[in-house]
């Protein structure tokens, strides 16, 4: 998710007296039911995506005895210095007495790798050749226009060189390009199983790994807006909608019109059910639900499916950003699915909460310059271990394999949230946010200056 200066929420800034509790939004969102007619078709602008994504169920049978799998989003490794982190830290773990040879390793990739292809095939290729298997959905970066490995049309494409800057054509031809290239390295784009004879619970039972493509929408917002003058002033000389890079790199034609999709004001739920319709044809497979339903499940999406997930507004150095990272449908096909764990990504901050009977959990890599702040965590750690057989087959925990205790557990927010309650209400600004909004203080008085010279103009006129 590329936002400058966005999310810079550190431990030291958050200072606030402890009282603990959720606001449960499942009933103000429209029933599973309501929703799955809306998506049960894929639009034809976006049937060649779901022919790359349309795959046979992948079931793998491994000799390995032992079955581990772990997660990182957001890796955003256009830049050179993740690409090098991703080198360094995602590699099959090892053990001194070689036991860990015996593990068959699954990497789960909520999306955002990056924009640019030839940064993309990087980094599939330094998954694929670590892990035994890796399973990928892509993320808004990925739908940039940006960044594609050549030019011109399909059918006469023309070469990219460093000194050009290709764009293709659409969002569209962009996903099939990045589905491409993920699976020319090996990296799966739709559900994966794996079972191994003696790592799981019993006979034929296993891991199933679910990828649920997804895009936000502003209507997934309940919660109300700020209302600081500050805020509203800020918005008003630099409105969101102009700085939002996917508003500038995105087109998706055949789907919905730019001017819907471009603005936060506008709560068009074409393009989210467009990529729920991606899923549906494995939701709704009695014979994989079947399957499914004796493993341990694991889904990821790169949007967020729950408001809870995301800190109040007052809380974001982006406000706004609230209006461009959720999806009803996406919340309405987890529910679907019930899976164990769900993982995503987009704003990359790292957290960790059960909500209504399922656990969800971020695990982001970010930018460099989120490093040493709120995803400092996962450059310290390294990819999250989320499921292992080993915890399944001797019954540790809730006997699903998932480890009950891991690092995302000890990060900030979700430590806050299982401390405080979520409080939409509050219109207090946290102290960062407004420093920020203060900076944009020139800006703010530029326009007012501006406007009035423009006012006294056509007074005299």
């Amino acid at each position: 998710m590329k936002i400058r200066d966005v999310l810079i929420l550190t431990a030291l800034l958050l200072k606030i007296n402890l009282t603990g509790g959720f606001i449960n939004y499942a009933t103000t969102r429209s029933s599973m039911s309501s929703f799955s007619s809306q998506f049960s078709d894929i639009p034809s602008a976006f049937s060649a995506i779901g022919d790359e994504i349309r795959e046979a169920f992948t079931t793998v049978v491994t000799d390995k005895t032992r079955v581990e799998a772990y997660c990182l989003s957001d890796m955003h490794a256009d830049s050179l210095r993740n690409q090098q982190w991703a080198r360094d830290h995602c590699f099959r773990p090892k053990e001194a007495d070689g036991a860990k040879e015996d593990v068959f390793t699954v990497m789960i990739v909520p999306g955002d790798i990056g924009t640019e292809i030839e940064s993309l095939g990087t980094v599939f290729g330094i998954l694929a050749e670590n892990y035994d298997a890796v399973v990928y959905c892509v993320g808004n970066h990925e739908c940039w226009r940006r960044g594609t490995a050549s030019g011109g049309s399909a059918s006469h494409p023309e070469a990219r060189t460093p000194g050009t800057n290709r764009q293709a054509r659409n969002s569209i031809e962009k996903i099939i390009e990045v589905l491409k290239c993920a699976k020319s390295k090996g990296v799966h784009v739709g559900p994966y199983r794996v079972v191994s004879e003696t790592a799981g619970a019993g006979e034929g039972v296993g891991l199933t790994i679910m990828p649920l493509q997804s895009w936000y929408h502003s209507g997934w917002d309940k919660e109300p807006d700020l209302t600081d003058d500050t805020f509203l002033a800020v918005e008003d000389a630099i409105p969101f909608s102009r700085r939002w890079g996917d508003f500038a790199q995105c087109l998706w034609p055949g789907i919905v019109e730019h001017e819907d999709f471009a603005s936060i004001k506008r709560d068009s739920l074409a393009l989210p059910r467009a990529f729920a319709s991606l899923n549906v044809e494995y939701l709704e497979d009695e014979a994989f639900m079947e399957s499914a339903r004796k493993d341990t499940i694991l889904s990821f999406s790169h949007f967020l499916p729950r408001q809870e997930l995301c800190p109040e507004k007052r809380f974001l150095l982006e406000p706004s950003l609230a209006k461009v990272i959720g999806s009803d449908p996406l919340e309405a096909q987890v529910r679907q699915l019930k899976p164990h764990l769900h993982m995503f990504g987009h704003t990359h901050i790292p957290i960790d909460l059960s909500i209504d009977g399922i656990r969800y959990l971020q695990w982001p890599l970010g930018y460099q310059r989120e490093a040493d702040k709120q995803c400092m965590p996962v450059y310290v750690s390294g990819p999250l271990l989320v499921y292992d057989s080993e915890l399944r087959r001797t019954g540790a925990g809730d006997g699903s394999g998932i480890p009950a205790e891991m690092p995302s557990q000890q990060v900030q927010w979700t430590l806050h949230y299982l401390e405080h309650s979520r409080d939409p209400s509050n219109q207090q600004l946290a102290p960062w946010l407004t420093k920020r909004l203060e900076s944009f203080s020139g800006l703010v008085e530029s326009k007012k200056k501006d406007e009035s010279h423009l006012a006294g103009r056509r007074a005299e006129g």
